[in-house]
């Protein structure tokens, strides 16, 4: 067997273990520099083509001021030595990335090599012995007296404690962000029912009831901790209070954060009595109050977002996560995918982690790569949601994150499955709802039209995206008006030229050319930044069948 075989079988046993499975970037990355390397380009290659060609960073990159990759050569370092120093530790053969370059080396494991024999540095011969061992040619070596040396023994001193000194406060940080990432930040959130004025036992008795199904529908939100008592490490506190009104009951639910004292949100439903005074449909009640104060745009989150931390631990990886879901129609970013690769490496278990990653891979594939490359984006996502979906069937992160992946790889059997699961579970919720009727959308199915506005009506803060879906849906029907009022609601953007495309588009179905042509042109401007053609908006397969040859109608006329 050859170098290059060598190279390649242990690049496989590498790429074979989960954590690079999980972790297609990663992946991709270690493959591009161990070419390289095989082409004889490894070890003269810059961080501009590490970033773009290994790591699909857009053209406009730059080096000198982004530290992408980086960033990301030393996570594969130190992907490399978890995967030595565990999987891989009967390994014969290891691969390397030094530092100060990005060439990949194989290196030998069994420590069986011949011993060298280590010239004496204190004398002229020896040392020019060792300088033409490590590099081929005689150095010339001045001669080395004692007091030199003496001399020399103090600063070497110092710079060896110095070198310790920096190794143990790296090694100590990358204890501390491991612990970081392994740790649970999420809300810790009480929910209790203060002693209401001459309270009886029955109404006693319905409030506890009652906090047990707000406990219940607070926990089908994964985004917060439900502890049972209020402690030092409570963050925010649900007071749960009712009164009879005529033939129902009035509840209201106060939320209190507890750390500044400060009331955050107050909510107030009406309850209507079945067939006897005070009892009421509390599992309804319950999701309904969790849901606006709970769910990813819910009043918890949004003052916690008030904050602006960055995405480096779990939860603020899932904030980062939610903020984008809210806002944007597809969620990606370098950060997210910093963040969530961290935080599913230190807990691959966990279904949040599972969909922040996998949700990312889905659209970092649609908005950024092409042929092979999106394939493997996809496919690793849908690989990962299948294995989230495995190990907790029964939380709806991972029903909603195994909808989003087989929409865009599964045949129609396995998404009607799951979208049929997600609306007989969960479909009373207005999130849930959108989202199974925007993917219906982007499957070619117009029934997701119906899912959209039920969604957006029930809604308190509708995200951006389902009014997208619903101008799509206009546009595939060519309703005019209907994609005017969709394209209202939608929050405009300078900086994204799908939304100018859509902008364009419309304006150019009403005749107002000029003001198509201006849009069109907006578009322009802004993908070139991306280093691509506006055309390819149109041929990526970020619109559902029907609407790209509907919009390429709708704008004809721009182009002619």
């Amino acid at each position: 067997m050859n170098d290059t075989d060598d190279l390649n079988l242990a690049l496989e046993q590498v790429l074979a273990d989960p954590a690079f499975v999980r972790s297609p970037v990663l992946a991709r990355l270690l493959r591009y520099l161990v070419a390289e390397t095989q082409a004889g380009r490894g070890f003269g290659i810059k961080s501009y083509a590490v970033a773009v060609d290994g790591l699909g960073r857009p053209a406009d990159f730059d080096a000198h001021t982004d530290s992408y990759a980086r960033v990301h050569v030393a996570r594969l370092r130190r992907s490399l030595d978890n995967f030595y120093a565990g999987a891989g530790r009967g390994q014969m053969m290891q691969l390397q990335v030094p530092q100060g370059g990005y060439g990949v080396r194989l290196v030998s494991r069994t420590g069986d090599t011949d011993p060298v024999d280590v010239p004496d540095m204190t004398s002229p011969v020896g040392a020019r012995a060792r300088w033409r061992a490590l590099w081929g040619r005689p150095v010339a070596i001045p001669s080395l007296k004692r007091p030199i040396v003496r001399r020399l023994l103090l600063p070497g001193a110092v710079l060896l404690l110095a070198l310790m000194a920096v190794t143990g406060a790296m090694l100590f940080r990358a204890e501390a962000a491991a612990q970081r990432w392994a740790h649970n930040d999420f809300p810790n959130v009480a929910i209790i029912t203060p002693p209401m004025p001459h309270d009886d036992q029955p109404s006693a008795e319905v409030r506890q009831t009652f906090v047990l199904s707000m406990i219940e529908a607070f926990n089908l939100m994964e985004g917060v901790n439900i502890v049972d008592r209020i402690t030092d490490k409570t963050d925010y506190v649900v007071e749960i209070r009712m009164r009879p009104v005529a033939d129902a009951t009035l509840l209201s639910a106060t939320l209190v954060n507890r750390m500044q004292d400060r009331i955050i949100a107050s909510r107030h439903l009406i309850a209507p009595d079945q067939g006897q005074r005070g009892v009421f449909d509390q599992a309804r009640m319950a999701r309904a109050f969790a849901f606006e104060l709970g769910q990813a745009t819910g009043a918890i989150h949004a003052d916690q977002q008030r904050l602006k931390i960055s995405a480096d631990s779990p939860y603020r990886c899932w904030l980062n996560f939610a903020n984008r879901w809210q806002q944007q129609r597809f969620v990606s970013g370098w950060q997210l995918q910093e963040c969530s690769s961290d935080w599913l490496d230190a807990q691959p278990n966990d279904p949040l982690a599972a969909m922040v990653r996998g949700w990312t891979l889905v659209d970092q594939a649609l908005t950024s790569k092409h042929g092979a490359a999106r394939t493997e984006l996809l496919d690793a996502a849908s690989i990962l949601a299948q294995r989230n979906l495995q190990l907790n069937p029964d939380r709806l992160s991972s029903l909603l994150f195994a909808m989003h992946a087989a929409c865009f790889v599964e045949g129609d059997s396995e998404f009607d499955m799951i979208a049929a699961q997600l609306l007989t579970r969960f479909g009373d919720m207005p999130d849930v709802r959108g989202s199974v009727g925007l993917h219906m959308l982007y499957r070619g199915n117009l029934k997701g039209k119906a899912l959209l506005q039920q969604a957006v009506k029930g809604h308190f803060n509708p995200p951006s995206r389902f009014f997208v879906g619903l101008f799509f849906a206009a546009v595939r029907m060519d309703d005019v008006a209907a994609a005017r009022t969709a394209l209202a609601s939608i929050p405009s953007s300078g900086r994204d030229p799908q939304f100018a495309v859509l902008s364009a588009a419309l304006a150019a179905r009403e005749g107002r050319l000029s003001m198509a042509r201006a849009a069109w042109t907006r578009a322009a401007q802004a993908q070139r930044v991306k280093g691509q053609s506006v055309d390819q908006l149109l041929n990526e397969g970020l619109y559902p069948p029907g609407v790209k040859q509907r919009l390429r109608i709708w704008l004809s006329p721009v182009w002619q």
